[in-house]
């Protein structure tokens, strides 16, 4: 007759096995092996990897780095570096010891990855790194040449105005195709139309009341053109 014990730890299952003479008892522990003590399966709750909360936040007045192939600028040093890791150098230099075939691009990325898969015991998985020369020379010239805020001009304002010049150059284009517009663009142009026309100079006003049929003033215009070119006929 087998019996588990209550006494058992989490790392091992004790067994009180009874023999055929009941004055002689033993107790068998089944230890399970290191490897797999110090591999645990993640959690659901594991948090996803920030670059952003492993390193030093860069202040808001100050230049931030901008990556100019995807117009983004970042909050801090270490989520550029991963940026260009990721994105545009696709380089994966430092290795999980333990799950072997999973790289990562940086070495906070690799610490993330033994503190929520592995514990983060001193006596857990190492970082192994594997250096390519060549992808490492370009990380270094991105971060040496990167450019900053400060550097491009980029502000919220500066974006606000380019996008009203989009939107004002779109306008302009679909009224010179002469296409129908769709309802949100033409129902504004029709307000601001109005609205100018309600506007006008009492100036332009008077100019159109003098360009109305029956203004004598025209009228003696016309009439001297006529006597012109009667005689230049008769004089022919």
């Amino acid at each position: 007759m087998t019996e588990p014990s209550t006494s058992g730890a989490q790392d091992h299952d004790d067994y009180l096995v009874t023999l055929s003479s009941p004055q002689r008892q033993c107790t068998i522990r089944v230890v399970q092996p290191a490897s797999a003590l110090k591999r645990k399966l993640p959690t659901s709750s594991v948090p996803e990897f920030n670059p952003d909360s492993y390193g030093e936040s860069i202040p808001e007045n100050a230049p931030r780095p901008v990556c100019e192939t995807c117009s983004v600028a970042w909050s801090t040093w270490a989520a550029y570096e991963f940026h260009m890791l990721q994105t545009h150098i696709i380089y994966r230099p430092f290795r999980c010891s333990g799950c072997r075939n999973l790289n990562f691009h940086t070495e906070d990325e690799g610490k993330h990855h033994l503190e929520h898969f592995h514990g983060g015991k001193p006596g857990s998985f190492q970082l192994i790194k594997q250096t390519d020369f060549a992808k490492e020379n370009q990380l270094i010239e991105c971060l040496e040449n990167a450019k900053t805020t400060e550097q491009l001009g980029i502000s919220k304002e500066r974006l606000e105005n380019g996008l009203k010049m989009i939107e004002k150059l779109q306008k302009i284009k679909f009224k010179a195709v002469k296409v129908h517009l769709p309802c949100c663009l033409r129902h504004e142009m029709i307000s601001k139309h109005t609205e100018t026309e309600k506007e006008a100079p009492p100036q332009e006003k008077s100019v159109t009341n003098a360009q109305k049929p029956g203004n004598p003033a025209l009228l003696s215009l016309e009439s001297r053109n006529y006597d012109y070119e009667q005689q230049d006929t008769v004089g022919i």
